[in-house]
């Protein structure tokens, strides 16, 4: 090694920096040789897992910070509904500020924005949530704080320690990739979030890994063609053409989970992702060197995790499938391209229990074999006979198969062959709505199938639990059955069209009845955005002086189509002038509903019965004599336990919640709010519960208590 500056020893193993004093780069010995002592990493392995190990540290507390914080907030629960919230206000107050500063932090969104919107093929960015984007923030700053501290080499090998550390770091990150994709997710068993919610985090994390990958790649080759050295490297080592393969392979995996690439057929996207993975697979561990085969673990680790993960699904797939098969009848929805499907059973359900807000995996092979739809389960395992309801909006392949189809076969009573993979989406830590003394419940076209869920629960529930305390049986009621601080609930649906509400009709009655029966005022909403019989800004109604008065809540923009609104409801003109308005319209061309729905109200009068009949109408005797909504930070009127309202318009949300919260009942008490829908609309109750829960100062000791806010849709990136 004579010439080479290294006779003192110049290598990552010893203390002695390598310099290329003296190098003569065009004798080949003497630049392999070189190239051989910049390769060395007999210190940098050693210290890029170390710490690989350190950000598994982080994940760890990460991880253990959501556990706990789940833990205290369902511990508040309990205490909530044991009615002894007195006894702990020591523990409870000093930590109500800091839950509401985290609360408001994470709960805004940037609406989505559109690009080259004049074009047809015009581009939908969509924003994570600002505690999702913080966590991110949080996850790539620790990723590159890990990759530069205490990895500044003075010498030769310089990139070497920079590329060496960012190689275990990419894949370090590979177990944490697939806990994070799992559908069967021990990550979400400590967060409260099911895996659909952490799948922004799976993508997040594989782009952390492509980082990491481009800044060993790229350190590497900066190094190598600094002493014009890169060809050689090239062709005497196998790492970089394996290097490269993989991260071909990396690069295609985060690219085709982009939005666009990833709708344009959602069966072929995961199908080619799986084949993707196992090439990846395939390349990394040819990749990765036999100077450190250890490093191997962290592929060892997630292959296992992917296997076990297949091995629950398939068993809970082949018990919810064995026997008798669960058979599937399909009904068409008036407007919005939407199919009812109720899966009965021939023998025992495919599903004995699932939670509000479960969804699953469901799977017709006359309409695709081997194709599977993501559909949640509107009714409870005590609604409907026990059968499984979904509502599924006409979009690609599989639901666009059975949307064509059943139109066809409805009439013949056509029955189908049904395969149920799940329940997913719910978690042991899921909010009990119950300990809450306001519940809003907000949906926006099939999103009502998430709220619906809930809304029929808490009527089963609350119903139960006030049946028993009614017979004096409290000391034998049911663990399932504790009593519930639910006072008022409000259900607020959001529709293109006024046809809409033929959809769920009877369910919405069965539960405001249980409601009613147990003590609950129910406020249900009704907004109409894009219906030219309702919502055309050109109605004339009658003001309180009994004049005709042309009424703008709803402001259209004729030239996208139908009259769809584009401004939010002036709920103070929410008054007679609306009632009769949606009186009228109902009564000269009342809407077809299903012939086997029932009213929602029944009306005192004959006339009033007539238009209840067809219509979700709500005008009582003191609406009709002209009494105006108040504003909302006054005292409200004290709602009926079936106050139901069809309104023209988009709704003003921080209204809305101003009006729910300054209700006698709900000031001091805890508020949830649950939601589901476009991103548009889950973005608005986001920036607006945010919004609303810092002006009544719950950070700040204002007394007003907290909201708890669940948004169930797509986050966005």
């Amino acid at each position: 090694m004579d010439g080479m500056g290294m006779e003192i020893g110049g290598d990552s193993s010893s203390l002695t920096p390598l310099t290329s004093a003296g190098v003569d780069f065009s004798n080949a010995t003497q630049a392999a040789d070189f190239l051989a002592a910049m390769l060395d990493d007999t210190v940098y392995q050693v210290q890029g897992n170390q710490y690989a190990r350190y950000f598994y540290y982080c994940v760890v507390v990460v991880i253990a910070l959501f556990a706990i914080s789940n833990a205290y907030i369902k511990m508040l629960e309990k205490i909530r509904l044991r009615n002894q919230l007195h006894s702990f206000d020591m523990l409870i107050t000093p930590l109500a500020a800091l839950t509401a500063v985290v609360r408001e932090s994470s709960y805004p969104q940037l609406r989505p924005l559109t690009l080259f919107p004049h074009f047809s093929s015009s581009l939908l960015i969509k924003f994570p949530p600002l505690g999702t984007l913080i966590l991110l923030f949080l996850y790539l700053a620790s990723l590159l704080a890990l990759e530069f501290t205490n990895n500044d080499v003075q010498d030769a090998t310089h990139t070497t320690s920079i590329g060496v550390r960012a190689g275990w770091l990419a894949v370090a990150q590979f177990p944490l990739l697939i806990l994070l994709a799992g559908k069967n997710n021990l990550i979400g068993l400590f967060t409260g979030h099911s895996y659909e919610k952490l799948n922004v985090f799976h993508r997040w994390v594989s782009r952390g890994m492509l980082l990491m990958a481009t800044i060993h790649f790229a350190s590497q080759s900066v190094g190598w063609d600094e002493y014009g050295l890169l060809e050689l490297e090239w062709s005497t080592d196998t790492c970089p053409p394996t290097g490269i393969a993989a991260y071909a392979v990396l690069l295609w995996l985060n690219l085709s989970t982009l939005a666009p690439l990833r709708n344009l057929g959602y069966e072929f996207f995961v199908v080619q992702h799986l084949l993707s993975f196992f090439g990846f697979v395939v390349a990394i561990m040819m990749h990765l060197p036999t100077t450190a085969l250890y490093s191997r673990v962290y592929v060892y680790i997630p292959i296992g995790l992917w296997f076990l993960d297949r091995v629950i699904r398939s068993g809970r797939y082949a018990g919810n499938n064995a026997g008798a098969p669960a058979k599937a009848t399909v009904l068409p929805m008036e407007g919005g391209g939407v199919t009812k499907i109720v899966v009965k059973t021939t023998g025992r359900k495919p599903i004995k229990t699932w939670q509000p807000g479960a969804w699953v995996l469901l799977s017709i092979p006359k309409f695709g074999m081997g194709q599977s739809h993501p559909a949640t389960i509107l009714s409870t395992p005590q609604s409907h006979g026990g059968d499984m309801v979904f509502l599924l909006k006409r979009q690609k392949g599989f639901t666009k198969k059975i949307h064509d189809v059943e139109r066809e076969e409805v009439q013949q009573d056509a029955s189908y062959t049904a395969l149920i993979d799940g329940p997913y989406g719910t978690t042991l830590w899921d909010a009990d709505l119950t300990s809450y003394t306001t519940v809003l419940l907000i949906a926006g076209s099939t999103g009502i199938t998430y709220t619906l869920s809930h809304f029929l629960n808490l009527a089963e529930r609350c119903a139960a639990a006030a049946a028993s305390q009614s017979t004096g049986d409290i000391e034998n009621q049911s663990p399932s059955q504790p009593p519930f601080r639910l006072r008022t609930l409000h259900f607020i649906h959001i529709m293109k069209s006024i046809q809409h509400t033929s959809w769920l009709s009877s369910e919405i009655q069965y539960a405001i009845d249980r409601l009613a029966a147990a003590g609950i005022q129910v406020m249900v909403r009704f907004y109409v955005t894009c219906d030219d019989g309702f919502t055309d800004a050109t109605t004339m109604a009658l003001d309180d002086g009994g004049k005709l008065k042309q009424y703008g809540w709803c402001r259209c923009q004729k030239q996208l189509g139908p009259c769809c609104c584009t401004s939010l409801v002036q709920e103070l003109e929410i008054n007679k002038a609306v009632r009769t308005f949606v009186a009228q319209q109902a009564a000269a061309a009342p809407p077809p509903l299903q012939q086997n729905s029932s009213p929602i109200i029944i009306a005192n009068d004959e006339k009033k019965s007539l238009i209840a009949k067809d219509l979700l109408v709500n005008s009582s005797d003191e609406e009709i004599s002209g009494v105006n909504t108040p504003s909302p930070l006054s005292s409200p009127p004290q709602p009926r336990r079936a106050d139901i309202s069809l309104i023209s318009g988009r709704p003003n949300l921080p209204y809305l919640l101003h009006s729910a919260l300054s209700m006698p009942l709900a000031h001091n008490g805890e508020t949830a709010v649950l939601c589901c829908g476009p991103l548009g609309l889950t973005s608005a109750v986001r920036n607006a519960v945010a919004k609303v829960s810092d002006e009544r100062a719950v950070s700040k000791g204002g007394g007003g208590g907290g909201i708890v806010l669940r948004v169930e849709g797509q986050d966005g990136f």
